[in-house]
C-alpha cells in the first residue's frame, strides 16, 4: 500500500513536489519509503534501487552561470547565502533539484546519487575502476563523498 507523505512546504526535490504529495503515489508504485532530508535536498528512500537525487553546474563565474540558467530555463535560483550557492528550484514538480555556483577549479557538472552506505559505494566503485576523490564527509546538512569514474567523471554520493 502507497502512503501518502505529508507536505514539506515549498520545498521542490525529486520525488517530492512544491505541493508536498509523493508523485510515484499516482503511479501507483507500491514502495516502502520514508522521506530523507539534507538541508535542501530532500527525497524519497524506498527499498528499489539507488536515485539521483541532486545535480549542480559549477564554474569560474558563478554568478554568471546562475543568471545563464536562470534565463534560460526559467528557473527560480536563489544563492542567498554563504557560498554562493545557488539553489535551483525548477519550478516543475518533475525531475530532481540541483545548485549552480562557483567553482575556482574550473567548470563541470555533477550528478548525486542517494545510496545507504558511502564508503561501501566508494570500495565498489573502485573495484569497477574509479576513483575515490573525497572520501565520506558529513558537512552537518549532508554526508557526501566524490569518486571519479573510469573516464575520469566527478559523481557525489549522498547518504540516504
Amino acid at each position: 500500500q502507497v502512503q501518502q507523505v505529508p507536505p514539506l512546504g515549498n520545498r521542490v526535490s525529486p520525488v517530492v513536489g512544491s505541493a508536498g504529495w509523493w508523485r510515484g503515489a499516482a503511479r501507483g508504485l507500491p514502495l516502502e519509503h520514508k522521506v530523507v532530508s539534507c538541508g535542501h535536498i530532500t527525497a524519497m528512500e524506498s527499498k528499489m534501487g539507488k536515485p539521483v537525487v541532486h545535480f549542480e553546474v559549477l564554474g569560474k563565474d558563478g554568478d554568471k552561470l546562475q543568471q545563464f540558467y536562470g534565463d534560460l530555463f526559467e528557473w527560480k535560483i536563489n544563492a542567498d547565502n554563504p557560498m554562493n550557492y545557488g539553489l535551483v528550484d525548477t519550478q516543475s514538480e518533475e525531475g530532481i533539484s540541483g545548485g549552480v555556483g562557483e567553482n575556482p577549479e574550473g567548470a563541470g557538472v555533477t550528478f548525486f546519487v542517494q545510496v545507504e552506505d558511502l564508503q561501501d559505494s566508494l570500495d565498489k566503485a573502485e573495484r569497477l575502476g574509479g576513483r575515490t576523490l573525497m572520501p565520506p564527509a558529513d558537512l552537518g546538512m549532508v554526508e557526501l563523498a566524490f569518486f571519479a569514474d573510469p573516464e575520469g567523471n566527478r559523481i557525489g554520493l549522498i547518504k540516504g
